[in-house]
Parts: structure tokens; C-alpha cells; sequence
């Protein structure tokens, strides 16, 4: 039931609640655990690993909880977590704790390193399992988004032009690969990737055809995965593409089929606003 509970608060964004409940299924699993000496991990029996393996589960989700109300105590947590993984040799667990310290060294800002960020992201690359391809592809998506930090970060701090170009040519050849290794039936996967490379070559003074092209291929992702709100959003992509082209005639298109998206799933958010106001500039 709590964990049914926390699942509902973690949909909700309710962080508070998330993070009590959180707290209590830890609780729980460390007592089941009380009687297992914690010093001697490798040589338990099937029943103890179980345990354990509860409590790493328990210990990633509060963990998981913290990073997404920015509390920095998510890094120790996931410390913890991993270390109780790769005790009982759980390599996809260990891996899919590094992803995550991924996650928290980019995301949570009283922690932020973006070199620590991308140094858990090829680990957690390395250590997920060949035939886990679409794990692998979604660590070098997330690389690729390091890098168009670290390309932000550079411009922002009047960094010269060719130290944000290669970080931008970095973030495209990661996103790419991710293409290449993503199945091809992970439709939303596939939409993601190629919206987040519209969005990297968008930068690009010379390459927004190619812009353009991804954030296409992305609205047809999404729509295969009935992803209708994600779908409005890169056909707004799109047109905003298309306006800078000065293709206006297809951008209104574009605008006015994202306002229906919108309309239809009861979005009333900044993204329906700018469609609207797209399709004034547009008309």
C-alpha cells in the first residue's frame, strides 16, 4: 500500500508526501535487514540478498524523491544505494544508480558539476548490459544534454566561439549515436532524441533545415505513441523553425495544429499561449 501511495505522490509531484512516505518504506526494509551482518554482504543466503536488495530499492527511491526537491542529501543516498548493489552483484541496479548520479550532479543546483555529471553517465554507459540498448542510448542522450550545458555555459561566460562549437558538436555526436542504438519500436525515445537534436542544431547559424527535419521526425514519434502534449510542443518547435526560415504559411500550420493538440488534452499553459500569439504573427 505505501508503495502504491508513493507511486500516486512521485506521479503527483507531491514532494512532501513523497519523501514521508518515502522515508517510512525505508524505515521498514532497513529493520527487515536488522539481523544481517552488513559487514559481510557477499556471503549471504538467497532470502538475506532479497532483504537487502528491498532496502537498495527503498534507499534509490528516497534517493530518487530528494533529487527532485533539489535536497542534496540525495548524493549520499545514492552512495548507499550503490554500494548495497554492487554488494550483492546487481550490475543493472549499480547502473542504473550511476544514471541517476548522473541526474543529480546536472539537476540539483547546490550540487551541480556537469564533469561529475558526465563522468556517472559513461559509467552507467559501461555498465549497462550490450544487449540493453535503449539503456545505453538514453546515457548518451543525457550526455549529449551535458554538453549543451556546458555550450550554454560557455557562450554565457563570453567564452571564445570555438570552445561553445565543439561542445555543440559534441552534444549533436552523442544524440546521434543515441539514434542509432535506440530500437526502433521506442517510439517516444526516438521522439525525444530527435526533438532534443532540432533543439541542438538550432544553435547552429547554418544548419536549421536539419532543425527543422528533426523537429518533423519528432512530432512523428510522438504522435505514433499517442504523446499528444509532447507532440504539440515540437510542432511549436517546428513552426517557430519554420517562421525563422520565413516560411510562414507552414508555420501557421504548425501552430494551429499544436493549439488543437493543446485544446484537445486540456492544456491552458504558456505552450498554448505562444501558439496563439505564432499564429497572429503567422496570419
Amino acid at each position: 500500500m505505501a508503495d502504491h501511495l508513493w507511486k500516486v505522490a512521485d506521479r503527483d509531484a507531491d514532494f512532501a508526501l513523497a519523501e514521508k512516505l518515502a522515508r517510512s518504506i525505508l524505515e521498514w526494509e532497513t529493520s527487515a535487514c536488522k539481523h544481517i551482518d552488513m559487514s559481510a554482504l557477499h556471503r549471504l543466503n538467497r532470502q538475506d540478498q532479497q532483504k537487502v536488495r528491498f532496502m537498495a530499492i527503498a534507499t534509490s527511491r528516497l534517493a530518487d524523491t530528494l533529487r527532485e526537491s533539489q535536497n542534496s542529501d540525495c548524493v549520499n543516498l545514492n552512495y548507499e544505494a550503490l554500494r548495497l548493489y554492487r554488494a550483492i552483484d546487481d550490475p543493472v541496479d549499480a547502473a542504473i544508480r550511476l544514471f541517476n548520479m548522473g541526474h543529480v550532479f546536472k539537476n540539483v543546483r547546490s550540487v551541480r558539476d556537469l564533469s561529475k555529471s558526465a563522468q556517472y553517465y559513461k559509467e552507467a554507459y559501461d555498465a549497462y548490459p550490450d544487449y540493453d540498448q535503449l539503456a545505453k542510448a538514453q546515457c548518451l542522450g543525457q550526455l549529449a544534454a551535458v554538453s549543451l550545458e556546458l555550450m550554454r555555459e560557455a557562450f554565457a561566460s563570453g567564452a571564445p566561439q570555438p570552445v561553445a562549437l565543439k561542445h555543440l558538436n559534441a552534444a549533436i555526436e552523442n544524440y546521434e549515436m543515441a539514434l542509432e542504438l535506440t530500437p526502433i519500436d521506442a517510439d517516444v525515445s526516438l521522439a525525444q532524441t530527435h526533438n532534443q537534436l532540432g533543439v541542438a542544431y538550432l544553435h547552429s547559424k547554418t544548419e536549421h533545415l536539419k532543425s527543422l527535419e528533426h523537429f518533423k521526425k519528432a512530432t512523428y514519434y510522438f504522435d505514433m505513441a499517442e504523446e499528444w502534449l509532447a507532440s504539440a510542443g515540437s510542432r511549436i518547435n517546428a513552426a517557430q523553425i519554420l517562421e525563422m526560415l520565413a516560411r510562414p504559411d507552414e508555420a501557421r500550420e504548425y501552430a494551429a495544429e499544436a493549439e488543437r493538440l493543446y485544446e484537445a488534452v486540456g492544456y491552458k499553459g504558456a505552450e498554448l499561449a505562444q501558439a496563439k500569439r505564432m499564429l497572429g504573427r503567422t496570419g
